[in-house]
C-alpha cells in the first residue's frame, strides 16, 4: 500500500526523484563532437536553426519566465543537446501546453521540448529515446479521515489533471469512473485540492513535491507514486525523422555528471 509522504521531508532528498537515461559505455563529454552521418550532416546545414515548444508550466522540469526565458532541468539539457548537434534552438513562446501541443500539430514549431510518448501524440511526432524518468504522484490533503491511497481509491471523486496531459490520456483510459477536472497546469490543480475543490492532483513526482512546497501548501501531502511513469522524450515533426537519430546520438552522451550539474544548478 502507498503511503503519504509530508511535502517538507520530499524537499530534503528532491534530488534523488528524478533519474535521468544514460549509456555509460558510450558517454563521453558534452563537448565532443558528434559523429554524424553525411545525411544528418545535411540536415544541420539545412536547418541549423530549429524551432522549438515547450510546456512553459512545469517546473522544476520547465518554465518561461516573464522575459520568455526558458528555465528548469529541461532547459539544461536542451542546451547540452544543441551543442553536441551544433543545432540552435529557436523558443516559440506559448501560453500553456495545450497550447504547445497544437503548435506542434500546426507546424508552428519544429519540436516539442519533453514530453510522453503517447498513441495521439505519435500521429503528428516522432521522438527520441527518454532522457528524464519521473514516477507519476498525487497532491492530496492530509486532513480528515477518508484517506486517498491511490488512483483506484478516487472512484466517483474528483482528480485535478493538466488538460492534454500524458495523466489526462492515461486516466481517462484505465480511470473511467474518475471525474476528471482539467487545469491549466500543476499549480492549479494542487491550489484546487487544498481548497477543497477537488480531491486529488495529478503529476509528476518532482514536480508535485516542488509546486506544494513552493506554493507552501501545508495542509497536502504527497502520496506514493501511481503505476504511471513518465519517460520524457524529444517531440520532433514528422518530416524531419534525421533529427531524431541526431537528438539520440546527442543523448547518449549524457553523463552522471551532466545530471548532477543541472540538478545542482536548478536546485541550489
Amino acid at each position: 500500500m502507498s503511503r503519504s509522504i509530508p511535502a517538507t521531508r520530499l524537499c530534503t532528498g528532491i534530488l534523488l526523484l528524478v533519474s535521468v537515461f544514460l549509456s555509460p559505455a558510450t558517454a563521453v563529454s558534452a563537448e565532443t563532437q558528434l559523429p554524424l552521418t553525411a545525411e544528418e550532416q545535411q540536415i544541420v546545414r539545412e536547418h541549423p536553426v530549429i524551432r522549438m515548444c515547450v510546456d512553459p508550466r512545469i517546473m522544476p522540469f520547465e518554465m518561461l519566465d516573464n522575459n520568455g526565458q526558458h528555465l528548469g532541468m529541461v532547459a539544461h539539457y536542451m542546451d547540452l543537446i544543441a551543442q553536441q548537434a551544433g543545432l540552435e534552438f529557436q523558443l516559440v513562446p506559448t501560453s500553456s501546453w495545450s497550447e504547445s501541443l497544437q503548435f506542434a500539430r500546426q507546424s508552428k514549431c519544429d519540436i516539442l521540448s519533453a514530453l510522453n510518448q503517447t498513441a495521439d501524440r505519435a500521429t503528428y511526432l516522432i521522438f527520441s529515446e527518454p532522457y528524464i524518468s519521473a514516477w507519476a504522484a498525487l497532491g492530496v490533503r492530509n486532513e480528515g479521515t477518508d484517506t486517498i491511497w491511490g488512483l483506484e481509491y478516487m472512484a466517483g471523486r474528483k482528480l485535478a489533471v493538466v488538460q492534454d496531459d500524458f495523466h489526462d490520456e492515461v486516466v481517462s483510459r484505465d480511470y473511467p469512473e474518475i471525474q476528471r477536472v482539467h487545469v491549466a497546469d500543476i499549480t492549479e490543480g494542487l491550489s484546487k485540492v487544498a481548497s477543497g475543490e477537488v480531491d486529488a492532483a495529478i503529476g509528476p513526482l518532482l514536480v508535485v513535491a516542488y509546486q506544494v512546497q513552493q506554493l507552501d501548501l501545508d495542509n497536502l501531502a504527497i502520496m506514493g507514486r501511481t503505476r504511471y511513469q513518465n519517460l520524457l522524450r524529444i517531440g520532433v515533426r514528422q518530416d524531419y525523422p534525421l533529427l531524431v537519430s541526431i537528438f539520440n546520438k546527442a543523448i547518449k552522451t549524457l553523463t552522471p555528471q551532466d545530471a548532477l550539474r543541472i540538478r545542482r544548478a536548478v536546485f541550489n
